[in-house]
Formats: C-alpha cells, sequence, structure tokens
C-alpha cells in the first residue's frame, strides 16, 4: 500500500453539464403533473353540479373518462359537450371497456334521465362505473 488511494490519484470528480438539468428536470415533470390533475378537476367544477350525498370515503380515480350531466340535462364528456347521439360515438371510439367511467350527475335529476345515460354505457359494453357524490357525515 502506498498510501494513495484511487479517487486521490484522479482527483474531485467532474461535474458534467446534465447534472445541473436534474433538478430543472424534477420541476418541470411536477408542474407537468400537477396541470394534468388539476385540468381533469376544472372543467367540473365549471358545471355547478350539486352532486347527491353519501357517507362513502373511497376515492376516485381521476385518470378515467368522465360523463357529466348539469341540471339542465346537458351531457359533457371529458370536458366537451355532446347530445345524446354524440355520446355513443363517443364512448365507441375512446373507452376500453373493461376501464370504469366516472359518473358525475346532478342530484336534481331524475331515476329516468340517469337510465337513459346507463343504457348508453350499456351499448357501448361498459359494465363498471362510478357515481360521484358529496362526501358528507350527515347520513
Amino acid at each position: 500500500m502506498n498510501g494513495f488511494s484511487p479517487q486521490e490519484l484522479i482527483g474531485p470528480r467532474k461535474r458534467s453539464d446534465s447534472e445541473g438539468m436534474i433538478p430543472l428536470i424534477n420541476i418541470v415533470f411536477l408542474l407537468l403533473i400537477f396541470f394534468m390533475v388539476a385540468g381533469q378537476m376544472s372543467w367540473l367544477s365549471q358545471l355547478n353540479l350539486e352532486l347527491p350525498k353519501s357517507n362513502s370515503q373511497k376515492p376516485v380515480d381521476a385518470s378515467q373518462p368522465t360523463l357529466a350531466q348539469d341540471a339542465a340535462g346537458q351531457l359533457y364528456f371529458n370536458g366537451d359537450s355532446v347530445s345524446t347521439e354524440e355520446l355513443a360515438a363517443r364512448l365507441a371510439n375512446v373507452v376500453v371497456t373493461d376501464t370504469p367511467i366516472n359518473i358525475s350527475m346532478d342530484k336534481h335529476l331524475t331515476a329516468k334521465e340517469l337510465d337513459v345515460v346507463l343504457a348508453q354505457l350499456r351499448q357501448a359494453g361498459i359494465a363498471q362505473f362510478v357515481l360521484y357524490s358529496t362526501v358528507t357525515d350527515d347520513l
């Protein structure tokens, strides 16, 4: 042993230019995720839906396709206003049948109006859905 380690003979490690970019890439990646999640939720909050109440605490996956219907009966699929006929075409093109679809319906809609939407889901081969509600402990 001569008393020198290989690291001492080589000298301090030089930083490459790409190492300085890693924190910037991390920040950009986090901002991208934030805007993807915030963008998914924003169109639903603009509809001013009054959701039915429940005491369920199960979280929903916001990345799944989302169907909404406001109190006036207007349908929205992934944020786009659609008619009943357009909804069938959009469901056939976008949705994978084993993927549950999120449904957000105004609490003032009738079961008959919900049945129309569920019939379209059945025709598209969708067997699973998640019905959004407002969480409350009053029930």
